[in-house]
């Protein structure tokens, strides 16, 4: 993270609220210096837009959808799809703990 985001939130347990995950797990975030794609809208939403997706994930490739009642005038955050070979670059990229970590309480 460019700041420490977190702190600048409020701390992990505000950030823990927003988003809907455990305190040590948004201390965990902080340590890596990496707040998880599948976050980001959520910290998005509830700071009103003041923190884009774009801003705090930086290395994702976001799209914006038409939402008038989102808070960003782009509108909504979705990841775009990707071509298998952009994908292959994203996975060699990524490692096991980081990609964990980015997919923790998302269910199977």
């Amino acid at each position: 993270m460019k700041t420490d985001l977190i702190n600048d939130l409020g701390g992990p347990a505000v950030v823990a609220r927003m988003t809907g995950r455990r305190v040590p797990t948004v201390i965990e975030w902080r340590h890596r210096g990496a707040v998880p794609p599948m976050a980001a809208p959520l910290i998005e939403l509830h700071t009103r837009g003041d923190r884009s997706v774009e801003d705090i994930c930086p290395g994702t490739p976001w799209e914006r959808v038409p939402d008038a009642g989102w808070p960003h005038p782009g509108g909504r955050p979705v990841i775009a799809p990707v071509s298998s070979a952009q994908a292959r670059e994203l996975i060699a990229n990524t490692t096991l703990s980081a990609a964990a970590a980015a997919t923790e309480g998302v269910a199977a």
